[in-house]
């Protein structure tokens, strides 16, 4: 069986793509549900959920293929600022605060792939 490829040179493994995709949908839901919905109870504030979930975001893939790191990390912010622009659709209210939260995780989530493109030059 073959593995997704973004071009004839560069083949990305199922795990990480799946991850993402699970990531992005897991985010998708949270972001964009009802408000209130939830019982309260999680240890993080909305700025720290915001930086953990996109740092998962961005993660499987920036290891799996550092050479997509800038790539990534642009979709990442653009998927992220587009859910801000579309959350009052939703009942809730857009946040740019969160959008840097967003970019901030992003950085945090390249970082595994930045390290280990280096190691390997």
């Amino acid at each position: 069986m073959k593995n997704f490829t973004i071009s004839d040179k560069a083949a990305l493994p199922r795990w990480a793509l799946a991850l993402t995709i699970l990531f992005a949908a897991a985010i998708a839901w949270g972001t964009l549900k009802p408000p209130g919905s939830g019982d309260g109870s999680f240890p993080l504030t909305d700025k720290q959920a915001h930086a953990l979930a996109f740092a998962l975001l961005v993660l499987p893939l920036s290891v799996a293929a550092p050479r997509l790191i800038p790539k990534l990390a642009i979709s990442a912010l653009i998927f992220g600022g587009v859910i801000e622009l579309i959350q009052p659709s939703f009942g809730r209210s857009g946040d740019w605060g969160d959008w840097v939260a967003d970019a901030v995780g992003i950085a945090v989530g390249v970082l595994p792939g930045f390290w280990q493109k280096r190691k390997k030059r």
